[in-house]
């Protein structure tokens, strides 16, 4: 644990660069000095929230007299870099420096107001159900659509392009397969094949085409890079869902931070009711 601990010590002057450089004062307790750093104290409760912040609680009452000891050297350390980056600061980066800690401190206060007065409406059994039924695909409930196709092997100009368009009708009640091998026999540049209309190489013209076509309908000859394509849907399957009670938790997740937004835009709302708000100028 000390080796680890070790590994913080660099990382711990650097974030604790811009820590106040205050002076003591009747509010700070001799006794609870440990160092002055240029008349700056260096107290022992910033000592232990230091450790606390860095270990947290389960680990820094294990620590031992060395590390603390080291701690406190590089919280010295930090506290004599901040001061010097005070006193060197320029008034533009001074005025910068102070919005920053301003808009810190301002969310710290919001946190902890939100901590105190947000309670967000418990996660029922009948919202889980209801997030389920209207989501069932992104547990696995999809559609498995089988599809066919004829398309010319390149790209068809002229009186060539209108004796394909010419062939390509009427092919509802056809066998594809078969009337492709009798086109291929005639001379004609064209080819059958199936597929599943979710493959992700799929053009994303043949892609969207599939996506409009219902069971068994044929759509109209149309065009990708030159080639002429005409698809049909011959079969399509439901896939079901992974059983409610397997993905519960995962739902219950996902919903608990949509009810902490909800809490916060209604405890927003009400105290918005109690401000007294005037915009100075028009933004």
């Amino acid at each position: 644990m000390l080796s680890a601990f070790k590994k913080t010590i660099v990382a711990l002057s650097i974030a604790l660069l811009f820590t106040g450089c205050q002076k003591e004062t009747a509010v700070t307790p001799t006794s609870d000095v440990l160092v002055r750093v240029n008349g700056s104290p260096v107290t022992q409760a910033e000592l232990d929230y230091t450790v606390l912040r860095l270990l947290g609680p389960d680990k820094a009452y294990q620590i031992d007299g060395v590390t603390r000891k080291k701690v406190l050297q590089s919280m010295v350390m930090s506290r004599v870099m901040a001061q010097l980056a005070q006193q060197q600061i320029s008034p533009d980066d001074l005025k910068r420096l102070q919005q920053q800690v301003a808009d810190y401190w301002e969310q710290l206060f919001v946190k902890q107001y939100l901590k105190a007065h947000i309670k967000p409406q418990p996660l029922t059994q009948a919202m889980v159900k209801d997030y389920y039924d209207k989501h069932k695909a992104r547990f696995g409930a999809t559609s498995i659509r089988q599809f066919e196709l004829i398309t010319t092997t390149r790209s068809l100009q002229g009186a060539e392009r209108v004796r394909v368009l010419r062939q390509l009708t009427g092919l509802e009640r056809k066998n594809w397969k078969t009337y492709v091998q009798m086109l291929k026999k005639q001379g004609l540049p064209i080819d059958y094949r199936t597929g599943n209309a979710d493959e992700k190489l799929l053009h994303a013209s043949l892609r969207t085409m599939l996506a409009t076509l219902k069971l068994k309908e044929v759509s109209k000859p149309f065009f990708i890079e030159g080639r002429v394509y005409i698809v049909r849907i011959i079969s399509e399957k439901r896939r079901q869902a992974r059983p409610l009670n397997e993905v519960s938790a995962a739902i219950r997740k996902a919903l608990a931070p949509i009810q902490l937004q909800k809490a916060i835009a209604e405890i927003s709302a009400d105290i918005m009711k109690t401000a007294k708000i005037e915009y100075v100028k028009n933004n």
